[in-house]
């Protein structure tokens, strides 16, 4: 599907360690870019999670903000997380 959302994050090839990553999202804070048309918020936020939990910043993602038309021309949303501990 070509309107699939997406984590903000890639690899920059033969960067140095400073700037070995391009794109908004880092470790701790998912940024996922989506089509609000085709992509419901359960999805963009499980996709959050999953990031957090892969980087091992956190056990789930809370939205921060949502930005309009700063992604691709077909995915121009962007909601920007955090993520959070469990409270034990």
């Amino acid at each position: 599907m070509p309107l699939q959302p997406f984590v903000d994050r890639r690899r920059n090839a033969g960067a140095p360690p400073n700037k070995l990553y391009v794109g908004r999202s880092k470790p701790d804070k998912p940024s996922i870019c989506y089509n609000l048309l085709t992509t419901d918020y359960k999805t963009v936020k499980k996709m959050a999670d999953e990031e957090c939990q892969k980087h091992k910043t956190g056990d789930y993602a809370v939205p921060v903000n949502q930005e309009a038309f700063s992604c691709r021309v077909l995915i121009p949303a962007r909601i920007n997380f955090k993520c959070e501990k469990a409270k034990k």
